[in-house]
Order: C-alpha cells, then sequence, then structure tokens
C-alpha cells in the first residue's frame, strides 16, 4: 500500500512538474527598451499571433533595459558563450548591430526561409546581412524630413511647394529670407553632434566604411560635403544652435526656429504642443548640391534579432506572422504606439492612409512609407561608434576654421585606425 502511495506521489510529482515545463516551452524570453514604443509593440505583436494561434499560444517574458545597458549585457552573455542566458529575441540598434552580428555571428539565426525581405525597405536589410544571410526582421524606420512651422514660412512669402524636393544650398537660401523677414532661424540642432552629419551624408549613399570594412574618411566626397553644408548654415547664422536634447525641443516647440529634418519619431514630439494643430508641415529631406544626394536619409530606428536558443523555431514563428507579415498588425501599431514600420505593404493600410490634422491634413504616413523606400543602403561597419566620436571631437576646429574638411577626414581617419590597430 505504501509502494503504491508512494508511487501516486511521483507519479503526480512528474505531471506537475511536467506541465510546468510544458507551459515554459511556449514563453519567449525578450529584450529590449522603451516601454511606450518597442515594448508596447512587441506586447501587440503578441496579441496578434495569439489570436491566430488560440490552440498555441506564446507567453512573453520581457526584460526591459536601455539600449546601452542591452547591448553592454548582451556583450557579455555572447562572451560566455553560455545559450541558457541568451534571450530568444532582442531588439538591437541599426547602426550597432552589424558589429553585433560580426563579432557574434553564430550566435544568431539566420531568417531568409521565413521573410520576404522584398517587402520592407531595404536599407534596413543591408545592415543585417552578413555574408548573404540576414538576421534581423526589420523594425520601425526613422525616414527623415523637414518638419516645419507653416505659419512662419507663409510670412516670408514661401508656400508649401516650395519646400518639396529642394537643395540644402535652397533650403539656406529660404532660411536667409526667413531670419531677414521674421528674425525666426530657420533651422535647430546641435552642431557639437553627429546626427545631421550623418543624416546628410547617408542621404548621399555614404557612410564610415566601404563594404570591404575600411574605413571610407580620406578623400570621402559625400563626407566633405556634408561638413561644408552644416558649416554653411551656421556661417550663414540661420541655425538656432541647441546644446542639448532639451534646447533642441525648446526651440522646435517654442517657435524659435522654424524646421527641424528629423527622423519620423519626431512627430510625437511636435504634436505635442496642441495649440499648435495646423501649423506643422513635413516636407522631403534637403538633397546636396553634388549629384550624389537624394531627398531621403534616415536617422535612427531598430530591429528585431532571434538568438540561437533551443526556442529559437518558435520565435522564428512568432516573428514571421507578426511583424514580418501582418499588415493589420502594423496599422495597430501606429495606431497605439506611433510606430512607423519598415515593412512597406503597411502603407497601404488604413491608418497609413488617414491624413493627420495636427498636419493640416496630410498624409505624412503613406510620405514616409514613400521616402522610406528611397534611403539608400549603406555600411555601417564593425566601428561605427569610434569613427562618428573621432569626427565629433573635431567639429569645434573644423566650424572655426583652424583645420579643413580634408583635415578633419584624414585626421578621424588615422585616429579610428590606431584605435582598431591596437
Amino acid at each position: 500500500m505504501r509502494f503504491f502511495k508512494g508511487l501516486s506521489i511521483l507519479t503526480l510529482l512528474l505531471v506537475l512538474f511536467g506541465c510546468g515545463e510544458k507551459e515554459k516551452e511556449n514563453v519567449l524570453k525578450v529584450w529590449a527598451w522603451d516601454p511606450n514604443f518597442n515594448i508596447k509593440s512587441i506586447e501587440l505583436a503578441k496579441e496578434s499571433y495569439n489570436k491566430k494561434n488560440p490552440d498555441n499560444q506564446v507567453e512573453l517574458e520581457v526584460v526591459e533595459m536601455s539600449r546601452l545597458d542591452l547591448e553592454q549585457k548582451l556583450i557579455t552573455v555572447l562572451s560566455t558563450g553560455d545559450k541558457s542566458t541568451y534571450p530568444d529575441i532582442l531588439l538591437l540598434g541599426d547602426r550597432n548591430a552589424p558589429m553585433i552580428l560580426n563579432t557574434y555571428n553564430e550566435a544568431f539565426t539566420e531568417l531568409q526561409d521565413i521573410i520576404n525581405y522584398d517587402n520592407f525597405a531595404q536599407y534596413k536589410v543591408g545592415g543585417m546581412t552578413i555574408k548573404d544571410k540576414i538576421y534581423g526582421v526589420p523594425f520601425d524606420t526613422g525616414v527623415t524630413g523637414i518638419y516645419y512651422r507653416k505659419d512662419i514660412l507663409e510670412k516670408a512669402g514661401y508656400t508649401e511647394k516650395d519646400l518639396e524636393n529642394i537643395t540644402w544650398n535652397k533650403f539656406v537660401e529660404i532660411g536667409k529670407n526667413v531670419k531677414e523677414k521674421t528674425n525666426i532661424d530657420m533651422i535647430t540642432f546641435v552642431p557639437n553632434e553627429m546626427t545631421t552629419f550623418e543624416t546628410i551624408l547617408q542621404s548621399q549613399g555614404s557612410n564610415y566604411f566601404k563594404k570591404d570594412g575600411s574605413i571610407n574618411l580620406i578623400g570621402n566626397e559625400a563626407a566633405k560635403e556634408s561638413l561644408i553644408v552644416i558649416k554653411n548654415m551656421l556661417d550663414n547664422k540661420i541655425v538656432k544652435q541647441a546644446i542639448d536634447w532639451t534646447t533642441f525641443i525648446g526651440a522646435v516647440n517654442g517657435g524659435t526656429a522654424a524646421s527641424s529634418v528629423s527622423g519620423s519619431w519626431f512627430t510625437a514630439t511636435v504634436m505635442s504642443v496642441p495649440e499648435q494643430s495646423g501649423l506643422w508641415r513635413i516636407a522631403p529631406t534637403p538633397r546636396t548640391d553634388n549629384g550624389f544626394g537624394l531627398n531621403s536619409s534616415n536617422e535612427g530606428g531598430a530591429s528585431w534579432y532571434v538568438m540561437n536558443t533551443n526556442k529559437k523555431n518558435l520565435a522564428k514563428k512568432f516573428l514571421s506572422e507578426t511583424l514580418g507579415s501582418d499588415i493589420e498588425l502594423y496599422q495597430t501599431l501606429l495606431k497605439e504606439a506611433g510606430v512607423v514600420g519598415t515593412y512597406i505593404p503597411a502603407g497601404e493600410g488604413e491608418v497609413y492612409a488617414t491624413g493627420v490634422e495636427f498636419f493640416g491634413g496630410q498624409k505624412i504616413y503613406q510620405d514616409f512609407i514613400k521616402w522610406m523606400s528611397l534611403v539608400p543602403n549603406v555600411e555601417y561597419g564593425r566601428y561605427y561608434g569610434e569613427v562618428s566620436s573621432n569626427i565629433m571631437m573635431l567639429l569645434p576646429d573644423y566650424y572655426s576654421g583652424k583645420i579643413s574638411e580634408d583635415e578633419l577626414l584624414e585626421k578621424a581617419q588615422e585616429k579610428t585606425q590606431q584605435l582598431i590597430s591596437k
């Protein structure tokens, strides 16, 4: 009798623990940042997936941390090679992903067998491709545009058409007239940061690295032109110079600058002042006058990746059926989280086609999708952050005239090369 009682208890324990393990099989561990944007999006994706798979629903164990903390923690766990510490799905910033993918390639799962990458903005796909293998699901876009105050430009005699597909030289010309007639600076940005420089650089189809991974600064005419454009704006005194994010936002929302060239994620910041509804419009990014430039570029953005864990097949299926293909989900993401996705077919959805009252009824999201499809694909390279920092340190000397464009690029390349060679 005692034997059977013991057996019953043992059986019960096995059943209980067995069920627990079975339940855990449908739990995916996710690392991401920003609870109101990225994490909200992956949770909405879970809701969509579970509606399609009522008998095989998934749960997400989301670990929230800042982008920098996530990348640092990821490098730490990748260095150990212990797969039990890996997340199943994680978010990576587009500019740092190539460095991580190149260094720890075997820790990630390729996805080209389940994702149709022709449906995504190609500039996103290039950064997640290593030796013809594609490792991510492109997510949000930072496609840029000129966010401008229509009422301020009208006081200087300009219409919306005057801002369509212009060059940077034309932008400066307009800016000088706006400053003269309204005493308001045409644009605001932080001169000693890299955002504006990198936006102009990518619009010319160029970046810090060549396809073979070598540094691409010395003799890079696109980089030289990007510096010239910024200095031209500063020298013509059409820039409300910000020193940080707070003063930058203050100039935009406070009306002391007529425009900002920013990524699509900037929409929510502009709309944070409801009394300015109807006064704003968005035009395509200016292009350079050297024949290389397009009226389209990008600022920021991230993508989702599957790691080589024992749940990789479930993670792949989850992403494939949601962020990899679901048009309706992208309508929900835009409506509830403000996400402008890089999934091109989403632009055909109802929410994307709706005019935005704050911007005078302009169908800004369809415009973003159109401009996004034109963003050049560039090589970010393994040492993107190092090159960017080395250029940034030399900007004050360039603006003051102590060094030329060529000297800046040469010094930055030499310093980066020394760092890489150590």
